[in-house]
């Protein structure tokens, strides 16, 4: 009897399985990391020019995955190697006072004005001029050193690493800027403003801006041109010295002024080497009275982070003439140090006749070398970092997302950072204690006049948002934020755009649904994209065809599908989703296929106000 009913207690387990308990289910896989924007990592946030040490700094980093463009090296290799903000001091706003003003080498212009003494400078924070000229356009006819336009994405860095100079070459009585870049062109911005408000705003037409260093415009004969203006030779106007970083040897240049007083023109037939590098490299040149004779010296910064001291011995320049380099700058009883690639400028911050030192190092930050000696014999004591009163929180960028806040495209003030509700109020985060808001920063300035809408720079003709399926022609792990078929190098300066991806564990057959939570306001257009592509081992090797959405190229078929969703938010949170049926036209991709997957939020706000709130990404497979 016992036996037989353990036959039917065992029949009925193998037809009716006892349920697993909660603990011994296996887990739904996980698609996204950090789904819910908890992790995070921090970045300075230095709209304000100002870093959470206070100390007064910009951006250097020109791409997340890039340190900074690539240059020769002394070696004769070629590196990307980070790059300094450019500095020059004057008065911008005619109060008497000794300005700073600063150029990141993405092309965001700043000025620093002056809220303290003759004897002792006082700088807050920086302003915010509405001015950007450094995105690249496939279709920009004025940098002719590129054979084929439509790979300008791929010198993404060419109208960056820009060198400033504040100049009165117009003979204004204002303070305008001359602008030097890594693709050795030169643009002259006028101040448009007046001597008490100055401002400096992107030209209409780039190419009329463009102060030409040869008579064919389209040859370019050096390359991270960093200008400086003097009547070198005595003629009533303003001559061009440049200083660059094409070579391992480079050189100071005097360009002699070939037009007038007030419209100024330059060519390679005044064109002379006014000092030698002397094998230093990434010349900045600075304009000074070193030794206190009366004549104008040069004081150069170079990439191993020291000053070279060339003293004018001439009394009357001539044409062949050169400048020696007599020593290097020292500070404290040594060669002066700043850890790399830098820029320098020069004025009397300290009310005493004397010329003190202001510094663009390559960690960002500005530091001062005020001069404690005589006229006939300068001395610095040490360079310290110029500080503002306070510093800025630091913004905390969320782990495993790819981010593009704009700031490549002229997005001023855009941020994109995890905040709680004690951050801000207006979050209420509805999945743990965070999540992410992408905005912008209010504007700090006072003197100068905000960027406003008129200083977002558009999309380029053509471009459409809501056709992004240009992402899922290629293979998942390829894919970066940085111009997949120059998208975003084409997306207005106000669009950002999220991402993450990977290769598992997509199956092909398998719907997969996407699922977020949303709000804000001010959003002119926001979508999310779901995507994955299979890559097929071909015997088609050497083959290119396209055939719909399957494409053979160099021996595999890739072959991609995508789902997108658009949204509108509102002022309360609000669900977002969407449906993907992993299913490819070839059949070969539903059998040993690898599958990458992707997640793309692409947006685009109202300059200066929008606000866009995200959080609780999820991906599952439908059941």
């Amino acid at each position: 009897m016992r036996t037989r009913t353990a036959a039917i207690l065992a029949a009925s387990i193998s037809l009716f399985p006892i349920p697993l308990r909660a603990q011994d289910q296996p887990a739904a896989p996980e698609f996204l990391k950090n789904a819910n924007f908890e992790g995070f990592y921090e970045r300075d946030n230095l709209w304000s020019g100002v870093n959470a040490d206070g100390v007064l700094a910009g951006g250097t980093r020109l791409r997340e995955d890039k340190p900074g463009p690539p240059i020769l090296t002394a070696e004769g290799g070629i590196d990307n190697r980070p790059m300094p903000v450019s500095v020059s001091v004057a008065d911008f706003n005619a109060d008497g006072l000794l300005d700073i003003a600063a150029m990141e080498n993405p092309g965001y212009l700043r000025i620093y004005f002056n809220s303290g003494t003759p004897q002792e400078p006082k700088f807050e924070k920086g302003e915010l001029a509405p001015f950007f000229i450094s995105r690249i356009s496939d279709s920009d006819p004025t940098l002719f050193w590129i054979s084929n336009p439509s790979k300008n994405k791929d010198f993404w860095y060419a109208r960056q690493t820009n060198r400033i100079h504040a100049t009165d070459i117009l003979r204004s009585g204002k303070k305008d800027l001359v602008i030097g870049n890594y693709a050795g062109e030169l643009f002259l911005i006028p101040n448009t403003g007046s001597a008490q408000k100055p401002e400096f705003k992107s030209p209409a037409d780039l190419g009329k801006a463009m102060l030409h260093t040869s008579r064919d415009v389209a040859r370019k004969w050096g390359n991270i041109f960093a200008p400086a203006t003097i009547d070198w030779n005595r003629d009533g106007k303003d001559d061009l010295l440049l200083g660059e970083g094409s070579y391992s040897a480079n050189s100071i240049h005097l360009l002699l002024n070939q037009g007038s007083a007030n419209a100024p023109k330059f060519d390679e037939t005044a064109k002379h080497v006014l000092a030698y590098g002397m094998g230093l490299e990434q010349l900045t040149p600075c304009l000074v009275d070193f030794n206190g004779d009366g004549k104008t010296d040069l004081l150069v910064t170079e990439s191993g982070g020291k000053v070279a001291v060339y003293l004018n011995k001439a009394d009357q320049w001539k044409p062949g003439d050169t400048i020696a380099m007599d020593s290097f700058l020292e500070v404290g009883g040594n060669d002066l140090s700043l850890g790399g690639i830098s820029t320098i400028a020069a004025g009397d911050l300290t009310g005493d006749g004397l010329f003190d030192l202001v510094f663009g190092k390559n960690d960002g930050r500005l530091a001062m070398a005020a001069n404690s000696g005589s006229k006939e014999a300068p001395k610095f004591d040490s360079v310290q970092d110029l500080k503002a009163s306070a510093g800025v929180p630091r913004l905390k960028l969320p782990h495993n997302w790819e981010l593009d806040s704009g700031y490549e495209r002229g997005n001023f003030y855009a941020t994109i950072s995890q905040v709680t509700a004690q951050d801000d109020p207006a979050a209420a985060p509805p999945e743990g204690g965070s999540c992410l808001k992408i905005a912008y920063s209010p504007s700090p300035n006072t003197v100068m006049a905000a960027p406003d809408a008129a200083s977002y720079l558009p999309p380029e003709k053509g471009f459409k948002p809501e056709e992004i399926q240009i992402f899922w022609e290629d293979e998942m792990q390829n894919l970066s934020l940085h111009g997949v078929g120059g998208l975003l190098s084409k997306a207005g300066a106000n669009f950002f755009a999220l991402k993450q991806g990977g290769s598992a564990p997509f199956v092909a057959g398998k719907t997969y649904t996407l699922n977020m939570k949303v709000k804000g306001g001010g959003v002119q257009f926001a979508s999310v994209y779901l995507g994955a592509t299979a890559s097929i081992n071909s015997s088609d090797a050497g083959q290119a065809s396209d055939r719909g959405a399957v494409r053979r190229r160099t021996g595999q078929n890739r072959n991609s599908v995508f789902a997108q969703e658009k949204f509108s938010p509102g002022d309360s949170w609000s669900d977002v989703s969407l449906e993907l049926p992993v299913r490819f036209q070839d059949k070969r991709a539903e059998q040993n296929a690898q599958i990458f997957w992707a997640v793309f939020i692409v947006g685009q706000l109202t300059p200066g106000s929008g606000a866009l709130y995200i959080d609780d990404i999820r991906i599952a497979e439908k059941k």
